[in-house]
């Protein structure tokens, strides 16, 4: 409620089951999670997960979370407006804490954007369209510092290039990265795409 227009969403129905749960170290723990938003955003989460030492793996899976929803989270923040997206994130992670062994991984982890519009505030031209843009094959051990990526493709892109009177354009790195002109409570370090 802090921010210029307040952040609100409805998550729900939620469903989360834990079968034979016990503390033993060598039970599995399985467990389902799953909810959707009144947006038609699905959240599923499936795994297992040890309590000594504390061991996860399982597969966690976003779909069709619409940018300009969440718009009241960042728009104080960028001088963009994102008219139009949908993420998708499909991640299967292994985790485990011990005394003598660190695992945090992610593999075979995706990520998609689709009907993605991206434009200056009170702009009526998009500066950004991108139909669909994929990264694929995503393996990350944290731990060991490694990182790959199987694939990262683009379709139906369009970008819109003004050359403004005074030599500026209206794509710029470095001013995208700032916070809006209207930004009252900007936190000290932005995240940005």
């Amino acid at each position: 409620l802090t921010h210029r227009q307040p952040f609100k969403r409805l998550v729900g129905p939620l469903n989360f089951t834990l079968e034979h749960f016990e503390t033993n170290p060598d039970n599995k723990n399985p467990h389902v999670f799953t909810g959707t938003t009144e947006a038609g955003e699905k959240i599923s989460w499936n795994g297992f997960f040890y309590l000594d030492p504390l061991r996860s793996w399982g597969e966690l899976t976003l779909e069709n979370l619409p940018l300009n929803k969440y718009a009241p989270l960042y728009q104080d923040q960028v001088p963009f407006e994102i008219r139009d997206g949908f993420v998708g994130v499909d991640v299967n992670y292994r985790l485990e804490i011990s005394a003598t062994n660190r695992i945090i991984a992610v593999t075979n982890t995706s990520f998609t954007l689709r009907d993605f519009k991206l434009a200056e505030p009170g702009s009526g031209t998009n500066m950004v369209e991108l139909s669909r843009f994929a990264v694929t094959g995503v393996n990350v051990d944290a731990v060991a510092k490694l990182a790959e990526i199987g694939l990262v493709s683009a379709d139906g892109g369009k970008f819109f290039l003004l050359r403004k009177g005074n030599a500026s354009t209206n794509v710029a790195v470095a001013p995208a990265a700032q916070p809006a002109e209207a930004a009252t409570n900007a936190p000290g370090g932005i995240p940005t795409l």
